[in-house]
């Protein structure tokens, strides 16, 4: 079986789509926001590059995760699609929904086969957007088990790795509608935190514009 197949065994879905910017109407300045603080640096490494030989910037200035939260309905999985399709970047999903077992031990152990698959993806294959999404339901203090608490620790320690020379390839976006309920352990590992708020006005026309297009 391919690499793709055993991470859709796993519950991750690789895409491959043609989704673009047109397909995301208002929000401007949240996607430029995106663009700038996580994207870029990710994606155009050597343009941070030149930068820090004209300035002091080091490495750790590198954005390698980024946390979208938000209301929900307002984009954001769509967002990271699109922008990863714009920066010609790999995209995996992953609904934490699917890594929990019903067996005891079995969750860690399929988050870390998760990230290892994941991990090698990327350096087969290019630079790769990890988007996980519902973030919260092991990151969530209102359901302090056991068997969560040890997923999360396998998530921690995988967002520290991430920041290692080892793991440049792989840019993680954890998604969440509930952002207080969230472990402040798990919130503070995310370089960048972008927050979703419901359309306004403006953001509206954009989107019946975005819509009216499709229709006709």
């Amino acid at each position: 079986a391919s690499l793709t197949d055993i991470l859709k065994d796993r519950g991750l879905e690789v895409y491959n789509s043609d989704v673009s910017m047109k397909a995301v109407g208002g929000y401007n300045d949240i996607k430029d926001r995106i663009e700038r603080e996580v994207f870029t640096p990710f994606a155009h490494k050597e343009i941070l590059e030149g930068i820090r030989k004209l300035t002091r910037i080091t490495k750790k200035n590198e954005t390698n995760s980024a946390l979208f939260y938000g209301e929900p309905g307002t984009g954001k999985t769509l967002m990271a699609r699109v922008i990863s399709n714009e920066n010609k970047l790999n995209f995996i999903y992953m609904n934490m929904s699917q890594i929990y077992s019903h067996w005891d031990g079995d969750s860690p152990k399929r988050m870390e086969s998760a990230f290892d698959l994941v991990n090698k993806y990327s350096k087969q294959n290019g630079k790769t957007v990890l988007f996980i999404d519902e973030i919260d339901s092991l990151g969530n203090r209102q359901y302090n088990s056991n068997e969560s608490n040890k997923v999360l620790n396998v998530l921690l320690t995988k967002l520290s790795g991430i920041r290692s020379e080892e793991n440049e390839n792989l840019l993680l976006i954890g998604c969440t509608n509930l952002i207080d309920n969230l472990d402040p352990a798990l919130v503070s590992r995310f370089k960048s935190k972008i927050y979703f708020r419901k359309p306004d006005e403006n953001d509206r026309i954009g989107i019946i514009k975005t819509y009216s297009q499709k229709l006709s």
